[in-house]
């Protein structure tokens, strides 16, 4: 049975057994949200339905038209993991490591695992900017195109939008096919971090880049995720 926290936990924990000789920092990733640049390759949350009217010339005559679909993102992402940072021997970057079960957008629980570097980048009182990579691999959802459905009717308000009854179209609803991969990854991150509260925010971004039938994501995304400091 596949338990991603004990995957999470597990690997990350392994990491301090490669940096013994410097002080580990242990972080609590929590919640999630991501931004997308474009809604055009989000998933179909409601199928096109067509539309029987008959009120524009008193009932004599009636007109049918489709609704188009509706596309959305999954933009709330619950998340739970952990992340350890690792300072190199002058202090002036660290070695990054995390792992997270988070829902990724298109509204499915995923594990991501992933390590990267970051450097100090400024620090201003008690806040700490770094910037840096992480590569890693990511269990999620992906999207495997349009499958057609059953034929657009065109009903009358208050009956079923796919009764028999009423005179089909010569349009096919669609539905968005999802399937369950292992994505390498590869993005910029950027940490911004309290000392005294232990309060951090990590953001990474993921460009649109395509390259023949590959592409990176189907539109470009900025994820914002919160960290809190924490000891063992």
């Amino acid at each position: 049975m596949f338990k991603p926290l004990t995957v999470v936990f597990l690997t990350v924990a392994s990491f301090p057994l490669f940096a013994a000789d410097r002080e580990p920092e242990w972080r609590l990733l929590g919640p999630a949200w991501s931004f997308h640049a474009s809604e055009k390759r989000a998933p179909i949350r409601q199928h096109a339905y067509g539309v029987w009217d008959c009120s524009q010339s008193g009932g004599a005559t009636c007109t049918g038209s489709v609704v188009s679909a509706q596309r959305a993102w999954s933009s709330t992402n619950p998340a739970v993991g952990l992340e350890l940072t690792v300072p190199s021997a002058d202090g002036s970057s660290h070695d990054l490591f995390y792992g997270t079960v988070v829902r990724d957008s298109y509204g499915k629980m995923g594990l991501m695992l992933a390590a990267g570097h970051v450097w100090n980048v400024a620090s201003l009182g008690t806040f700490a900017l770094e910037a840096g990579l992480a590569g890693g691999l990511w269990y999620r959802t992906v999207d495997n195109g349009l499958v057609r459905k059953e034929r657009i009717r065109y009903c009358p308000a208050g009956m079923p939008s796919n009764d028999p009854s009423c005179p089909p179209s010569n349009r096919f609803a669609l539905e968005t096919e999802l399937k369950r991969r292992i994505v390498p990854f590869v993005l910029p991150v950027v940490s911004l971090k309290e000392r005294y509260t232990g309060l951090g925010i990590n953001v990474g971004f993921v460009p649109r880049i395509r390259v023949g039938r590959f592409e990176t994501t189907p539109t470009s995304t900025v994820m914002v995720q919160l960290s809190y400091k924490i000891a063992f």
